[in-house]
């Protein structure tokens, strides 16, 4: 199945956008990953207070890779700061997900979809834009 590539804009909820069909979320922030925030806090009840966990134990939080259950079916969460960061590590995507859907939630989500096409060809990506949220 061909990638594709849709864009949002305007206010958005985790609980909205992650579905069931929904194996991964790619989270891209230059700025790198801080507590606080609708979306954290968002981000960290979906994975059950892992992300805070992660960051208590973590001095650098950039790359990161969790992985929770969402609906009984394995979910995803990368978090980079840059492209360069992202090419290196969305290789470490498994290929056995279901769907081979992601949510990508980025100030550049156009560009940094294209990056993630290169690299999961075969998956499809639901962009949101952080400048927006």
């Amino acid at each position: 199945m061909p990638s594709t590539n849709k864009s949002h804009s305007g206010s958005i909820s985790l609980k909205d956008i992650i579905t069931e069909e929904v194996d991964g979320i790619v989270w891209i922030d230059e700025q790198g990953l801080k507590k606080g925030g609708l979306l954290y806090q968002e981000m960290d009840y979906l994975f059950d207070q892992l992300l805070t966990q992660h960051l208590d134990n973590n001095a650098d939080s950039s790359p990161t890779m969790l992985i929770h259950k969402n609906f009984d079916h394995p979910l995803f969460l990368i978090f980079v700061k840059n492209e360069s960061e992202l090419q290196k590590f969305s290789k470490a995507i498994p290929s056995t997900f279901r769907h081979k859907k992601a949510v990508v939630l980025s100030k550049n989500p156009s560009k940094d979809t294209q990056a993630l096409k290169k690299v999961l060809t075969d998956w499809s990506f639901t962009a949101f834009d952080l400048n927006k949220i």
